[in-house]
This record gives structure tokens, sequence and C-alpha cells, in this order.
């Protein structure tokens, strides 16, 4: 599942840590960093590059960046808030908010195909320490 994450230094970091319910229309008042292209894979024509619903919930990009890298590094300094897979964030120091007022989510189903199972275990116990 996809989430909004938020970084030590920034304004609604407490709320993140308190679990406090964010409305949508007080997180739109915060600046996004977001991809530069879709680092994750393909989305619906509806979606942007994040999974995020800019179409009914335009946010405030602040930054666009070509990494996944540069995201992580923005976020944790608590620049600007972030939506991504839970999976990609379990090492780094942010934290999800709850949102109200959103009806929308995004989810990523990863499949691995291989003719021999063996080929991707290596690929197997990686993913499975996320």
């Amino acid at each position: 599942m996809f989430r909004t994450y938020v970084g030590k230094t920034h304004t609604l970091y407490e709320k993140a840590k308190k679990k406090t319910v964010v409305p949508i229309k007080t997180l739109l008042q915060h600046g996004f960093v977001c991809s530069s292209r879709p680092i994750l894979g393909a989305m619906k024509p509806e979606q942007s590059v994040d999974g995020w619903r800019d179409d009914h919930f335009q946010r405030r990009i602040d930054y666009v960046v070509p990494s996944l890298l540069l995201i992580e590094e923005i976020v944790e300094s608590g620049a600007a808030l972030t939506y991504l897979p839970e999976h990609l964030v379990a090492r780094l120091n942010v934290l999800p908010l709850s949102i109200s007022g959103c009806p929308y989510s995004c989810k990523q189903t990863v499949k691995i195909m291989a003719r021999n199972a063996d080929e991707n275990r290596w690929l197997l116990s990686l993913l499975e320490g996320l």
C-alpha cells in the first residue's frame, strides 16, 4: 500500500507521531517531492507517476527528482512529503500520515516469474527482508 510520509523536522511530523488524522485540505497545503518518471512501473492514466490522484486532489509539488534516493533524502530532511509504497520506506526515518477526506489509495502488486524457481531465490530472500 502507498502512504503519505513525513520526515522528523516537517511541521506535520508530530501529527504523524501522535497518529492524529490530518484532513486532506490541510495536507494539500504542504509541498511534496515526486519522481520525474514512473520509478515503480506504469500507472493508470488518471494517476500521477507516483500513484497519487492529482486529478481529484491537486498537490503542490515542490521537488521533481529523477531518483528514489533523492526522494528519500528530501522527505527525511523534512523539506517535503512523499507518497510511496510502505516497503520502500521501511528503513527510512519517516512516519506515515493518517489522512481523512480522500477515498483513493494506491496498491502495488509485484509478481515474479521464472522458468526455474531456483533462479529467483536470491530475489525472494531480498523481498522477504523488506
